[in-house]
């Protein structure tokens, strides 16, 4: 290396601000009936307020990271969605819904689950957020069923944006009779 160069190099590290990472912590609230759900909070590199979004997951058996239950199906999606977020100076909250990773407990038997109790503990999740340091506003991302549970939180919270990803576009009875039928054939 030359000499110029290798100082000019030396001398923007010196200068450069340091490269902070995004911080993650696994976070907790009450879901009532002595139960908890869980979830991480990933923090943008910084000091400064930033939006967050919290992500909704599917209904179907995903953990905060967009993880099949079943073995082999390990996409991330929900994490790698977080951490490009993070890249970009947007915070993040995913979590795992009743039944499903560390919120397995929070379930007692499915058939007592309805639509309301996945739209309760989005809006338990959105006002969570809002009480953190640094967020300074909430956008609720909803994927798949999640989408109909993030737009109906967002009725019930206040945000700064509802985001619907691959968002169901049918009546939900005609969706349910064709997947019975279809988990019948």
């Amino acid at each position: 290396m030359h000499r110029p160069i290798g100082a000019a190099v030396l001398a923007c590290a010196l200068i450069a601000a340091p490269f902070v990472k995004a911080q993650e912590a696994m976070v907790g609230v009450d879901a009532g009936a002595d139960s908890f759900l869980y979830g991480s909070l990933l923090k943008p590199a910084g000091n400064d307020p930033a939006p967050f979004v919290l992500i909704v997951p599917a209904a179907s058996p995903t953990d905060r990271n967009g993880n099949a239950i079943t073995p082999g199906a390990t996409p991330n999606t929900y994490k790698l969605l977080a951490d490009g977020l993070a890249a970009r100076g947007i915070g993040s909250l995913r979590y795992d819904p009743r039944g499903v990773g560390g919120s397995a407990a929070a379930i007692r038997a499915e058939a007592e689950l309805r639509l309301d109790t996945f739209v309760g503990d989005a809006v338990t999740w959105a006002k969570f957020l809002q009480l953190q340091p640094r967020v300074k506003c909430v956008v609720i991302l909803g994927h798949a069923e999640g989408a109909l549970i993030a737009a109906l939180a967002a009725l019930q919270v206040k945000t700064c944006g509802v985001i619907e990803l691959a968002a169901v576009s049918r009546a939900a009875g005609d969706l349910i009779a064709d997947q019975l039928k279809a988990a019948k054939d």
